[in-house]
């Protein structure tokens, strides 16, 4: 009799775990914006942080700009960025200089553990509000 009783609990312990390997399985989706492993993402509107990191590297745009251009900033304000993670992140920032003065400034913002600052790789002038970046 127990092997009987045996039997018959490895045959509903088999019939248990087919079922749950054959059963469908739902799994909540999220929409998630396609990027390329090493691209960037799409370009999106700033937010307080990434004012705060184009704030931190201001007086380097300003040494790249150059003192004629310089003298024209009249605000600061980023409008859109997108970012790309290398050895930390790039960031792609439009920004308003001025009412319809715009760059785009690439800064570099290592991870934390290296405990370095951010650096200003590049600056492109005299773009236009609907530039993409």
């Amino acid at each position: 009799m127990g092997f009987l009783r045996m039997i018959v609990h490895l045959g509903l312990i088999l019939t248990v775990v087919t079922l749950a390997m054959t059963a469908p399985v739902t799994v909540q989706q999220q929409e998630v914006e396609p990027v390329l492993d090493g691209g960037f993402t799409p370009e999106k509107t700033a937010n307080a942080a990434n004012q705060a990191l184009a704030d931190l590297v201001k007086s380097q745009v300003e040494k790249k700009l150059g003192l004629k251009t310089r003298s024209r900033i009249s605000q600061y304000k980023v409008l859109s960025v997108k970012s790309q993670i290398v050895s930390g992140t790039n960031y792609w920032m439009k920004i308003q200089i001025g009412p319809n003065e715009y760059i785009h400034v690439r800064v570099f913002e290592p991870f934390k553990q290296f405990r370095r600052e951010p650096k200003v790789a590049t600056v492109k002038e005299n773009m236009k509000h609907s530039d993409l970046l």
